[in-house]
């Protein structure tokens, strides 16, 4: 995150890379070797922004892109829907 100069206005932006089995392949997750969807590599990408309306008051937009390693198993073989879109207004007492 990172707040734009002095202003109400602040930036994120999040990149993460998850592959819980290093020594596979797209090409090795088929199903029938033994390897299971608990394998598959995923990344991310998020972009937010936040605006601070008074010091009580903050608006935050975010999305975050998830992609999915494209292999054999079956409900993986395309990249997943499963993008999230997030609007939210905090109020602090």
């Amino acid at each position: 995150m990172q707040r734009i100069a002095q202003s109400k206005h602040e930036i994120a932006v999040k990149y993460e890379s998850y592959d819980p089995n290093t020594k596979g392949s797209a090409v090795d997750l088929n199903g029938l070797n033994g390897m299971t969807a608990g394998e598959i590599k995923y990344t991310a990408f998020g972009v937010g922004y936040n605006l601070y309306v008074i010091d009580n008051v903050k608006f935050m937009i975010y999305c975050y892109m998830l992609s999915n390693e494209v292999n054999k198993i079956a409900g993986f073989t395309g990249d997943l829907k499963d993008n999230i879109f997030t609007a939210r207004m905090q109020y602090r007492c």
